[in-house]
């Protein structure tokens, strides 16, 4: 405001700044750690952080098989995996692909399991 009167040219402006700061933001691409994982007492889990707000991550051999779907809880955007299939027994050592599907994002990554 100006002696009294609203500025329509500093609100666009404003409007046009706020609009080129949100498009510049990037959302942070979904990984894993510890990788390689090596059970130990320190670390019984794989936890995946920066997950979208709800979706699953879906672990696979590096044949292609799948391993494990883990739903991602809404809203959690950390979740953690004990290193087991579905059947619950523990993955044997080897390399593992990861995808994490949720709200239009697809990410893929690589696991190491050392036993």
């Amino acid at each position: 405001m100006v002696n009294g009167q609203s500025n329509p040219l500093l609100r666009v402006f404003l409007v046009i700044y706020i609009i080129l700061t949100l498009s510049c933001v990037t959302l942070a691409k979904p990984y894993a750690f510890p990788v390689p994982f090596v059970p130990n007492k320190n670390h019984t889990e794989i936890t995946f952080k920066e997950l979208p707000g709800e979706g699953s991550i879906k672990i696979y051999t590096i044949e292609g098989e799948k391993v494990i779907d883990i739903p991602i809880p809404q809203g959690a955007g950390i979740h953690t995996w004990n290193v087991r299939n579905a059947s619950g027994q523990d993955v044997t050592s080897g390399v593992y692909l990861f995808r994490v599907i949720g709200q239009g994002q697809k990410t893929t990554g690589k696991l190491i399991v050392v036993r």
